[in-house]
């Protein structure tokens, strides 16, 4: 699912700041050229001066490959440079840029523990950058502020968000596997407002339990992951149990609104930890709001910045 092409271009560039930043050094650590780098005082396209030196890695992956791709193929050509990496946190930002296009009001898109794990493995923010290019577009600046740039995670969250909203779903398709499991992760789920065991879909004995994060919908993402990781770390011995068997697949769904026509979201390492140890992916929604409905605002969308 993770694999989908998607006409509507993505980004994943790993950046690494700093003051004298040694570009030699990182490029023998991580074995490759970097993409592009620049030196404080540099001008930007747009005309800004650099602020700090910069080195950088792009995904060298068609844009129209899924996030997903890029952030895998960033964390396979990152990993020799790991020890680096974290040593020059001590002194300098390490970040990796994930920018998403939509071209329109809606985004689906999904990122597989293998991805996830970049950002727990490095302990990094996983900063979801969105622009909705009916309205605005991308440029290298963006590719270059963000978190380094002096926007803090938690600024990035109070962002003017209609809703975020994450659920924990397992789907089994036969009838429902170790009955013990079973019946321990549902009484756990109930606990917490969920309705138990359903039928899902077609297929004779499938069904789904549908986990909802308790959490208020103003709130950021990362609370919604943190919810999940707790319970996730109360139960973890039942779900291994459950994921032991071949038809049992949990994954994490969430959704979130916007009424902006940039903005990012954020998850920190810390909420994606256990996602990553057991396996589960996670699937985004997210969704452009206005004051007067998405089809006011698609009518008087504004010019498309170059």
């Amino acid at each position: 699912m993770h694999n989908d092409h998607n006409p509507e271009p993505v980004y994943a560039v790993a950046r690494i700041f700093g003051e004298c930043l040694d570009f030699d050094a990182v490029t023998r650590a991580a074995g490759r050229p970097p993409s592009e780098v620049r030196r404080a005082g540099d001008i930007r396209p747009t005309g800004r001066p650099v602020q700090q030196d910069v080195w950088m890695l792009e995904a060298p992956l068609p844009k129209s490959e899924a996030l997903d791709s890029h952030l895998r193929w960033l964390r396979a050509a990152l990993m020799p440079a790991y020890e680096f990496l974290r040593a020059w946190m001590h002194k300098g930002e390490v970040s990796i840029y994930c920018g998403i296009s939509i071209d329109g009001d809606s985004r689906r898109f999904v990122l597989s523990s293998e991805a996830l794990k970049l950002f727990v493995e490095l302990d990094l923010t996983l900063d979801l950058s969105l622009v909705f290019t009916g309205y605005s577009d991308f440029d290298l600046e963006h590719r270059e502020s963000g978190v380094a740039g002096g926007q803090t995670p938690e600024a990035a969250q109070t962002s003017d968000r209609a809703y975020s909203e994450a659920s924990l779903r397992f789907d089994l398709d036969a009838e429902l596997g170790p009955a013990g499991a079973a019946t321990r992760l549902e009484a756990a789920a109930v606990q917490v407002g969920s309705g138990g065991w359903e039928p899902a879909g077609e297929k004779r004995g499938a069904k789904s339990l549908v986990i909802n994060a308790p959490v208020d919908s103003t709130q950021g993402l990362d609370a919604h992951f943190r919810w999940i990781d707790s319970f996730i770390s109360q139960h973890s011995d039942t779900i291994r149990e459950l994921k032991a068997t071949a038809t049992c697949r949990p994954i994490v769904s969430c959704s979130f609104t916007t009424q902006r026509d940039q903005d990012t979201s954020t998850i920190t390492s810390r909420a994606l930890r256990l996602l990553t140890e057991m396996d589960i992916p996670v699937e985004f929604t997210v969704k452009l709001m206005g004051e007067k409905g998405t089809d006011a605002i698609l009518g008087s969308a504004g010019v498309v910045r170059k």
